[in-house]
């Protein structure tokens, strides 16, 4: 009886930096990342080692997606069929190889899909309205990952410098929170 060992997201001992353990096709393969050992980091890894078993289990997994930089992906590279580039390009636009997390603009979108459903319909206006003239110019192409408090924080106090519906008021600070919230929002359900 042969035992394969389960995959699992593992830190470096000498820089504490995560990455991935598993095997493909009998190869024991690991990936490092640029993130450090911790539980958010771990629980992001996770999302994506889920993914990738998944992908191994229904043979549908291609390794140079989630790893293109790899010295390992070229042993595992297939013939390329054209509809497989075509996904694969549009999720290397989406998504981050290592992490796996998707661009906010990306994520903005699937995010209001799913969660407009049980909203009134001036909430979803307000909504669609904060992500589109606020979150999205200001994270648009960065990913969920990437996006820090400081950074939220920032965010902040530069919308409480913008003008608002008046030329010489600047926004309320009950639309600052309302405009934060929806960004929280956003971010939380990415985690």
């Amino acid at each position: 009886m042969v035992v394969y060992a389960m995959a699992s997201i593992r830190a470096r001992s000498d820089n504490n930096l995560l990455f991935f353990d598993f095997r493909f096709k009998g190869v024991r393969c690991r990936e490092q990342t640029s993130l450090q050992d911790n539980k958010c980091n771990r629980i992001k890894l996770e999302k994506v080692l889920k993914a990738i078993e998944a992908e191994i289990a229904d043979n549908t997994f291609d390794y140079r997606r989630y790893f293109p930089q790899s010295k390992l992906a070229q042993k595992f590279d297939l013939a390329p069929m054209p509809s497989v580039l075509v996904i694969n390009k549009v999720n290397s636009d989406k998504l981050n190889h290592v992490t796996g997390t998707p661009i906010i603009k990306v994520f903005c979108e699937q995010w209001y899909l799913e969660m407009s459903v049980g909203w009134r319909r001036s909430y979803k206006y307000t909504v669609r309205q904060i992500i589109d003239s606020r979150i999205i110019p200001e994270f648009g192409n960065r990913e969920v990952s990437s996006i820090r408090r400081e950074d939220i924080l920032t965010f902040r106090s530069s919308l409480a410098k913008d003008t608002g519906r008046k030329k010489d008021s600047t926004i309320s600070p009950r639309r600052i929170n309302a405009i934060i919230l929806v960004l929280k929002q956003i971010l939380l359900n990415c985690i």
